[in-house]
């Protein structure tokens, strides 16, 4: 499927369509940074069907939208993920758990850009800090392996300014 940006991008104006609240806020968020448990891989020769010259990247820069209504927040964007190659991602959080200015709770994401698929889903836990009108979201997915191909976990930082 060759189209699946165009797929995705549809998906993601029916599901803000859709979630559209006035009791909602709406973010432009950045992506910056990751952290791979696994240091190795970091530092490792990639595979040949990458375009990274070294191991797994770690500056991850990227911009993206966030829609939060009540626990729910959707979100959508692009960045330059882990193996130095564009990704478009979607994804929704249940942030249930409150605690002064933190929230957590799982999030599950649709990307694009990497080698072991045209469309990998990821799932972890997201901890969210706000305060006035920016925050920042701190992204946790465990490592795991597919098919015998393992793809390394990581935590991801990215800041949120409302719009």
């Amino acid at each position: 499927m060759k189209n699946y940006h165009v797929v995705l991008l549809v998906i993601l104006s029916a599901v803000f369509g859709y979630v559209a609240s006035a009791h909602a806020d709406d973010f432009v968020v950045v992506s910056l940074h990751s952290y791979h448990w696994n240091r190795n891989d970091v530092k490792a020769k990639p595979a040949t069907n990458t375009n990274a010259t070294s191991g797994l990247n770690e500056n991850n820069f990227g911009l993206g939208y966030e829609h939060t209504n009540g626990n729910s927040v959707y979100g959508a964007g692009f960045y330059n993920n882990s193996e130095s190659r564009p990704s478009i991602y979607v994804s929704y959080a249940y942030l249930p758990i409150h605690l002064g200015n933190f929230s957590a709770g799982p999030i599950a994401d649709l990307a694009t850009g990497y080698t072991l698929a045209p469309v990998v889903g990821m799932a972890g836990v997201e901890v969210q800090y706000l305060v006035g009108n920016a925050g920042v979201n701190l992204i946790m997915v465990p490592s795991v392996t597919v098919n015998n191909a393992k793809a390394t976990g990581f935590a991801g930082l990215q800041v949120k300014f409302k719009l």
